[in-house]
């Protein structure tokens, strides 16, 4: 009766929305929509440092330093850049790498040109070594220069000013705005986890993310996971004094989607809805996350959710909606795996734009469906790191299938880096030569929205910054990092950054355990180089865990590890923990840990061993149930983001030798 009900509910208000608009004839005609995406920002709503890899690069993103990237000395060179490295070897009178840039190749020939940008730093002779140390474009005036760099002894360049920022809202808000203004039918959907992973967030429990979101005129929103970090009820303040826009999760049924009083989630979330655009009539029906969300499944749980079969409900509205639209459109949260599913096994859906999985499926992955048809899916990455966009024409050609087929698409990424805010500050100069324009160019509308939009968003923004520095020092410069400590090994074995996170929970004082461990998607982003401040410790740890230790036995501990190898296994071998005190193989072709040694000696089955975690997986979070049955343990109340900024503060550096030991956990495929 209560799915009736929502189910009733929802088809009214979506009727009613799509009834009171004008209808406009499409038929025989090609028709072009394009999809704003993004998906995962994690709070990153004020933009922050971090280390591009080479995905990223590859899709336009610019690098903390290009030239690091041109070592000669190394000979390498990313597929993702255009570094070329000359004949002539490093140390001789030519330069030693070019970088090309905008189309236009730099090398020493045009050194002069640039010299003037670098300042009061010549790198271009350090002990003897020749180094492009600039980047340049090509503008009307000539060349110029867009970064300064220092040198170091070895014939390289890197930049030790951070000043390269990823990120932020208020970029978000003026490209969205700018790209409006180009096509004639746009859709923006989000697919959730809008939380967590920023101080912002710590401090404000998610109204500036959603205030931020009211400013851009959503269209459809999943929801993720996150949303409800600091509970249901925080959830619904926060939705309902700030959310404007649908939210969107056909395969959540509500205890009691009327009743505000109980902290049930309300009517607040729809299980999809209709928009037209421009004649052309769109239906966005939601998935929401149940995966990582581990009791969900329990009957009378908390959330006051009962999750509905995925594939089965999915179609179910599918079935409703698609003789009513033109294109059916999913808004997932559900993870990569999840919509490639539903794409294969659906019939009558154009396009999955998901989430949760933190990659961008660049091209848009195209997956036949068990009726030959086919369906497109996009991720777009994580952070706001980019503006996902799906570029799609479609037209009515089968006169005996609903809808319309889409007949083209075109994928493209938008990198919210410094290059937007380069493009910011030239709009607005711009627009302030008013009538008469600048240089003969004269600003558009759709500038001058994305501009209004930008002030809008960053003034908003600031009112947070402000208070949230009068309560936490996010400047406060705590160590200096000498490199970039990646929480990922590349080959799957344990990692600098979690072993520097390990160490500083096994050398904590008055935590005296045997080892230490905890789980690798708990360290949510790497240390870059350079200053080490309280601002990246929280994007690092953005989860309010305590350290909790207790004791196992040698038949526990086995337990523990063949877990970690056994749910490794099936994230690649790549291990899903940190740890110090310990070391091990993991099997992960028999799903066990091997060579397993504790404090130099090897595993005993009847030995007792005590262990430093954190409360998360010490409540048997990510599975580790083993855990959770423990019947004594303590929760020490020390945070780990605590704990460890206190180990940065007392070693006040921090070099990638001292935390390169990858092999405590040895990934055996």
């Amino acid at each position: 009766m209560k799915f009736l009900l929502f189910l009733f509910l929802a088809f009214f208000i979506s009727c009613e929305k799509y009834n009171n608009i004008e209808k406009v004839d499409l038929s025989e005609k090609e028709v072009k929509v394009t999809f704003f995406h993004t998906t995962d920002i994690h709070s990153k709503i004020l933009p922050f440092q971090y280390i591009p890899n080479m995905w990223d690069e590859r899709l336009g993103m610019t690098p903390q330093d290009p030239q690091a990237h041109c070592d000669c000395a190394e000979g390498f060179i990313p597929e993702g850049l255009n570094c070329v490295v000359n004949s002539t070897p490093c140390g001789e009178s030519n330069s030693c790498a070019q970088y090309t840039a905008q189309g236009k190749t730099i090398c020493d020939t045009e050194y002069d040109a640039c010299r003037q940008c670098l300042k009061d730093e010549d790198c271009g002779s350090v002990g003897g070594k020749k180094c492009i140390n600039y980047q340049c474009t090509a503008q009307q005036s000539g060349v110029a220069c867009t970064t300064s760099n220092t040198c170091s002894g070895k014939g390289e360049c890197y930049n030790d000013n951070g000043s390269q920022y990823y990120g932020g809202i208020a970029r978000l808000a003026f490209v969205l705005e700018l790209e409006r203004s180009k096509v004639q039918r746009s859709v923006y959907i989000d697919t959730g986890d809008m939380y967590q992973g920023a101080p912002i967030f710590n401090f404000f429990q998610g109204e500036p993310e959603l205030r931020a979101m009211s400013y851009l005129n959503v269209d459809a929103q999943a929801l993720g996971n996150h949303e409800f970090d600091e509970g249901v009820p925080n959830w619904i303040k926060q939705a309902s004094n700030w959310v404007n826009y649908p939210l969107i999760a056909a395969n959540y049924l509500f205890d009691d989607p009327y009743d505000y009083s109980n902290y049930q989630t309300p009517v607040l979330v729809m299980p999809y809805t209709i928009v037209s655009k421009d004649g052309l009539d769109i239906a966005l029906i939601g998935i929401a996350n149940t995966s990582s969300m581990v009791s969900i499944s329990d009957a009378g749980n908390s959330l006051g959710i009962t999750p509905e079969d995925v594939q089965g409900i999915t179609q179910y509205f599918v079935n409703i909606l698609k003789n009513q639209v033109d294109l059916v459109v999913i808004v997932s949260h559900g993870g990569l795996d999840v919509d490639q599913v539903l794409c294969r096994e659906l019939t009558d859906v154009d396009i999955i734009f998901g989430g949760h999985h933190h990659v961008f499926t660049y091209p848009a992955q195209v997956i036949k469906n068990i009726e030959g048809d086919d369906c497109i899916v996009l991720h777009s990455g994580v952070d706001l790191r980019f503006l996902g966009i799906l570029d799609v024409v479609a037209k009515d050609i089968d006169k005996d299938k609903p809808g319309m087929e889409i007949i083209a698409h075109t994928t493209r990424a938008i990198p919210f880096d410094n290059k937007i805010d380069e493009l910011i500050k030239t709009t607005e100069t711009i627009i302030g030569w008013g009538p008469e324009g600048f240089n003969g160019r004269v600003a558009t509308i759709g500038e001058k929205k994305a501009m209004d939009q930008y002030s809008l968003v960053k003034d908003m923004l600031n009112d947070y910054e402000f208070e949230m520095k009068k309560l936490l020092n996010v400047d406060e410069v705590i160590g200096v990092s000498r490199d970039d400590l990646l929480r990922r090994e590349i080959s799957g074995a344990s990692s600098p950054l979690g072993n520097l996170v390990s160490d500083a929970m096994m050398e904590r004082e008055f935590i005296d355990v045997d080892f230490a461990i905890t789980n690798t998607l708990g360290i949510r982003a790497d240390l870059p180089k350079g200053d080490i401040k309280v601002q990246k410790i929280y994007e690092i740890f953005p989860f309010n865990n305590s350290v909790t230790t207790m004791s196992l036995s040698g038949v526990e501990v086995q337990e523990l590890l063949d877990y970690v190898a056994h749910h490794s296994a099936e994230r690649g071998c790549a291990t899903q923990v940190q740890v110090s005190g310990i070391s091990f193989t993991m099997n992960c072709r028999k799903g066990v840990a091997e060579d397993i040694i504790i404090g130099g000696q090897p595993l005993n089955d009847f030995g007792v061993y005590s262990i430093a975690t954190n409360d998360y997986m010490a409540d048997g979070g990510s599975g580790f149930t083993m855990l959770a049955r423990v019947p004594s343990k303590t929760n020490t109340g020390i945070e780990i983001r605590n704990l460890v900024m206190d180990y940065i503060r007392k070693k006040k550096e921090i070099k990638l030798s001292d935390f390169e030991d990858i092999t405590r956990i040895v990934p055996s495929r």
